[in-house]
């Protein structure tokens, strides 16, 4: 079983400061945000926080493709990034 994120474990605050500042700053540059994150007492990785901002991207385009087709998930949805693409597989 893998390593739990350490981001995962950041205060409801400071988790949802970290993704406001992903998508604003157009999920790049991840040294400026490891340095605030040290900055406010926590120490974690440019490469964890890369891993973290490239599944909050696809969470994200997710529920944009669903608003565009206008269907909810089902249980059944598959999603993966292929060659830089979202795709979604199953039932949305």
């Amino acid at each position: 079983m893998g390593q739990r994120s350490k981001i995962t474990g950041l205060p409801a605050p400071m988790r949802e400061a970290l993704e406001r500042k992903l998508v604003e700053g157009g999920f790049s540059g991840y040294v400026a945000l490891q340095d605030w994150l040290r900055a406010q007492g926590f120490d974690i990785g440019k490469s964890s926080l890369h891993r973290y901002g490239s599944r909050l991207e696809e969470k994200i385009a997710l529920y944009r493709l669903r608003g565009r087709l206008g269907v909810r998930a089902g249980p059944l949805c598959d999603v993966r990034r292929v060659r830089g693409r979202v795709h979604a597989r199953g039932r949305l």
